[in-house]
């Protein structure tokens, strides 16, 4: 993550930057990133998604402000493709 990015998502926070994110807790770096995202609007791309347990692992660090904002998943695999991720689908006319 480049200097300034960190600068604004600790900011939130109101506490020095860490100097490295692998020295904090699961618990603590989703706790960040939730305070960060709530009211913002956002957009996260995750490529090469090979499991769907990725996604039970990390969606908790995504709120659902309902402001717009966007999680997308690229996968070759058929079954991660395939899984609603908590989407409705919606049923056809016919």
């Amino acid at each position: 993550m480049q200097s300034h990015d960190q600068d604004a998502l600790f900011g939130a926070e109101k506490k020095d930057i860490p100097l490295d994110f692998s020295t904090m807790s699961y618990t603590h770096l989703v706790e960040i990133l939730v305070r960060y995202l709530q009211q913002k609007r956002y957009v996260v791309v995750l490529d090469d998604v090979w499991d769907i347990d990725l996604w039970k692992q990390i969606h908790v660090a995504f709120p659902d402000g309902r402001n717009g904002s966007r999680v997308m998943l690229a996968t070759r695999k058929e079954d991660v493709a395939s899984f609603s991720f908590g989407v409705e689908k919606l049923s056809s006319p016919c």
